[in-house]
């Protein structure tokens, strides 16, 4: 085996190694709801990885491998967000369930994307976010390339967070719009507007 793959090997279990809150145990799930965007999960996990136009990848490994070499693949931390959301959120609105892109570090070291579901009824999104309410769920398939999911709390807890937690309006993405929604959640200060006067003045 050439060293170039050992580095590359010995590199992905360490990164991997790192993360030690497990996602939860499906099996203890006693949401129907909660299951039901579980069962989705996983059969959109399995479509991913039959998927015939590409090689999905994972974790930090498939980073590497995506951004090093060449061919037909994908597993980039947003395209299991992208194609996750794509998969469950029709079951989770039928379930009466949100589901939003959430993002940490975001254009900073770590940047990580995942997808967030939760129960309207614990509130808007802003005070799940903001209380990282710990009945609200992260489906995060990057990391292991297995439908996992975390409570929120847990997810937030697995990297070092330097900017966010950030929402993506996965919805409005949908149908074209921009989707950037963090400035209207007061998750970053929004940019200064130049006043008008000044524009003519230039």
């Amino acid at each position: 085996m050439p060293l170039r793959c050992l580095i590359l090997c010995a590199l992905g279990l360490l990164l991997t190694g790192c993360a030690s809150t497990p996602p939860i145990d499906t099996r203890s799930i006693t949401s129907p709801e909660l299951a039901a965007i579980a069962q989705s999960l996983d059969r959109t996990v399995d479509e991913i990885h039959a998927d015939p136009e590409a090689s999905w990848h994972s974790g930090w490994t498939g980073n590497v491998m995506i951004n090093w070499f060449e061919g037909d693949r994908m597993g980039l931390c947003y395209q299991w967000r992208d194609a996750v959301y794509d998969g469950v959120v029709d079951d989770a609105h039928r379930v009466g369930w949100e589901a939003w892109g959430l993002t940490i570090n975001r254009n900073v070291k770590g940047e990580h994307h995942a997808v967030l579901v939760f129960d309207p009824g614990l509130g808007s999104v802003q005070r799940v976010l903001a209380e990282r309410d710990p009945d609200a769920y992260v489906l995060d398939a990057w990391r292991r390339g297995r439908p996992d999911i975390y409570n929120l709390p847990d997810w937030l807890s697995l990297a070092t967070i330097r900017k966010g937690p950030e929402l993506i309006d996965l919805a409005a993405r949908r149908r074209g719009e921009d989707g950037e929604v963090d400035e209207l959640l007061g998750l970053r200060p929004p940019e200064p507007v130049t006043p008008v006067e000044t524009l003519l003045a230039e």
